[in-house]
Formats: structure tokens, C-alpha cells, sequence
């Protein structure tokens, strides 16, 4: 309980994303277990979830991985407007498991086995921020029980973001001339 209180008060923290995540990561590790924590944001103009922050293993590799909105685990995650957990398909032919957010990657061996996810979508209201993913080894599953803790740290996270989006926009606006346009 003291971590998800540390968690709440490290929201206002810091108003730049990277360090408020990473100050936030650092309360996630202790309330659920993950080899790899990505933050995708999701990029309107693209139409995708961009990962925006990555903590963990392989996070240079990680760094601006996309999704799109309705597909794998993440894209899954932030079109239903719910948490989700699961297993990389064991098989592809018999497609047991779900469609993990890593699978060409993982069919590349380009980064650690890390087949189990737990992704949590992230919201202001009705509008979706992004998505919220932790990535485990396979002998290290998520469980129900995980899925509330998620989503409850999903509420945290959305509010950094948030605040981070708005500070980001309103300092961008302050500096640029109204009439030109031009800092």
C-alpha cells in the first residue's frame, strides 16, 4: 500500500515526461514484477502507439516501437479502454497465447524472451493517452490479481502524462510568436 502512495505523490513530481517515468518505473518495479516497462503514447497524426519511454531490458531497441490502435496486446488495450494480460503464442501455427506487442522482434531474436505482457490502456476521460506495457520472461506469468494493481497505477501514469503533455504544449505556445509562428 505505501508503494501505491509513493506512486500517487510522485505524479506531480516532475512535469518532464522521462523523469517523472522514471522516478514512477522505479515505484512499478516494487508493486509488480517486469524485465522491460514501455509507455506508448499515442502519435494522433500517425495513428499508431509510439513507445515513448522504455525501462528495463532491450529499451534501446525498444525506443520508438509502434503499434496500432486495435492490434496486439497494447492496441488491444487502448481501443477496449481495459487492462489485458497474457502469453506470446507459444505457436504460431496453432496460435495458442495472444499477439504480443514484441512478436517480430522475438521471431528475430532481437531482444530477451520476454513473451509474458500486462498492459493497462491510458485515459484523460474518453480520450486515449496510450498504454501502459510491462514485458516479463516466460516462466514469470501475470496473474488476475495483477490486472487491478495495473489499473490502478494506469490511473497514476495517466495523470503524468497528462501533465506532461500540457506543460509540453503550453511552453511550446509561450515561446512561439502567435503571428508567425516562429520562436
Amino acid at each position: 500500500l505505501y508503494a501505491l502512495y509513493e506512486l500517487a505523490q510522485s505524479v506531480s513530481k516532475s512535469l518532464n515526461l522521462d523523469e517523472a517515468m522514471g522516478f514512477i518505473s522505479s515505484k512499478i518495479a516494487r508493486l509488480l514484477h517486469y524485465r522491460c516497462l514501455v509507455l506508448y503514447l499515442h502519435d494522433r497524426e500517425r495513428g499508431v502507439l509510439r513507445a515513448q519511454y522504455v525501462s528495463g531490458r532491450d529499451a534501446s531497441r525498444l525506443r520508438g516501437h509502434e503499434i496500432r490502435p486495435g492490434e496486439r496486446m497494447s492496441g488491444w488495450a487502448a481501443v477496449h479502454r481495459l487492462p489485458i494480460l497474457g502469453r506470446a503464442h507459444g505457436d504460431p501455427v496453432r496460435s495458442e497465447g495472444t499477439r504480443s506487442d514484441l512478436e517480430e522482434l522475438l521471431a528475430r531474436e532481437e531482444i530477451e524472451r520476454l513473451e509474458n505482457a500486462i498492459v493497462a490502456p491510458l485515459l484523460d476521460g474518453d480520450q486515449v493517452l496510450g498504454a501502459l506495457a510491462l514485458y516479463d520472461r516466460p516462466d514469470r506469468p501475470y496473474e488476475e490479481d495483477h490486472l487491478r494493481v495495473i489499473s490502478i497505477i494506469a490511473r497514476h501514469v495517466s495523470n503524468a502524462v497528462k501533465n506532461a503533455l500540457l506543460y509540453g504544449a503550453t511552453k511550446e505556445s509561450a515561446l512561439t510568436d502567435p503571428l508567425t509562428r516562429l520562436p
